[in-house]
């Protein structure tokens, strides 16, 4: 027994007990200190939305059937355990893709994605955490190019974009890589096409429903063309059938009684008997009756202020002759005057009809010197 556990006399300063519980309490803060030491190498937190794979440096290496939840994970020092994140994540893209006709198209969006949960440890085996680059976006950007190329340059400009976002994400769910990752959506944000191809387009659309337009203008031009006739056969039954009734009978009674309604009114009118039985009254309204009292009436002009006609015989022929002019009555008259000589005729050239210019009251009847002759142009000597 050593001096340390005896006091003086050979007495025992501790019990049986009190050393076994001061072993426990050396042994704890031992082992506390060794655990604040070693924490981070034995105790992994997995975060909310994360998954853990565990790596046994001495088992075997990546333990392919366990996947470790939230929270907080045990392992050996020399163990690792790699974090994956579950979630649905987003990754953009702006790429350049070829048309059928071999147009250059620029197309951005986004595709939705997250890790398998069951997969992860395969994953962590065959691709890596990286999985991302490796295994994602090459197959996102071959996918969307092979849908793009199985469209010309009218039709991306026409596209429906919910269709072609799904088509791309069937061709990302038939990859090999879907085994690992499951795509939720692809969204399109941009779809660009070459300038001079976007105003062709746009031109030939234009034309189209210009086109489309005049289709509608020429059916409503047909629908108006049938109102129009239903509605002139209409009229014409409607007269139809009123001409059955409307008699020489009938129209004179209500021709006499529009007559004694229009003498009923209080303006003045001359009415005009018809000669036979067959014509009705004539009625014209003035307003003579109406005229005011004390207006005196235009005198008549006294026969010396009368304007005179002038003397017929002393004015000017309208259409001067060389051989007649015309008097008073517009009767053709010998001329007073010197005869102007007739024009010789030319070669090609024959008498033409005076008279067949005015052959009517003003000229009179016709007669020898209703002829000249016209040379033609030129020919005169």
């Amino acid at each position: 027994m050593s001096a340390a556990a005896t006091g003086p006399g050979g007495t025992r300063l501790f019990s049986r007990g009190e050393r076994v519980v001061a072993w426990l309490i050396v042994l704890t803060i031992i082992f506390s200190a060794v655990a604040l030491l070693l924490w981070r190498f034995v105790f992994v937190a997995i975060e909310p939305g994360e998954a853990g794979v565990r790596y046994s440096l001495l088992g075997g290496g990546t333990v392919a059937d366990e996947v470790l939840p939230e929270g907080y994970a045990m392992k050996l020092p020399w163990d690792r355990i790699y974090r994956y994140e579950v979630r649905i994540q987003q990754m953009p893209f702006k790429m350049k893709a070829l048309s059928t006709e071999g147009m250059v198209i620029d197309i951005a969006g986004t595709v939705l994605y997250q890790p398998r949960y069951d997969a992860l440890p395969k994953m962590q085996r065959d691709v890596g955490p990286d999985y991302r680059a490796r295994l994602v976006a090459p197959v996102v950007v071959a996918a969307v190019r092979r849908a793009v190329a199985n469209y010309d340059s009218h039709a991306l400009y026409t596209l429906d974009f919910h269709s072609f976002e799904e088509e791309i994400r069937l061709q990302l769910d038939q990859h090999p890589a879907a085994e690992f990752v499951n795509y939720a959506q692809v969204l399109i944000r941009e779809l660009t096409l070459p300038p001079k191809i976007s105003l062709a387009i746009e031109d030939k659309l234009a034309q189209e429903q210009q086109a489309a337009s005049y289709e509608y203008r020429i059916l409503a031009q047909e629908q108006e063309a049938n109102r129009q006739r239903i509605e002139a056969i209409g009229i014409r039954n409607f007269y139809a059938i009123v001409s059955q009734a409307l008699t020489d009978s009938l129209l004179t009674w209500r021709g006499i009684e529009a007559t004694v309604e229009l003498s009923k009114s209080n303006n003045a009118k001359i009415v005009v008997v018809g000669g036979n039985r067959e014509q009705m009254p004539l009625i014209l309204g003035s307003e003579i009756a109406q005229s005011p009292p004390g207006r005196v009436p235009v005198a008549p002009l006294a026969a010396e202020d009368a304007p005179k006609l002038p003397d017929w015989s002393t004015l000017p022929s309208l259409f001067p002759r060389g051989a007649r002019g015309l008097d008073a009555r517009g009767i053709g008259r010998p001329a007073t005057g010197p005869v102007t000589p007739a024009l010789k005729p030319g070669p090609g050239t024959g008498p033409v009809p005076f008279g067949g210019l005015g052959e009517g009251p003003i000229l009179g009847a016709r007669d020898p010197l209703d002829s000249i002759d016209i040379p033609a142009p030129g020919l005169v000597e």
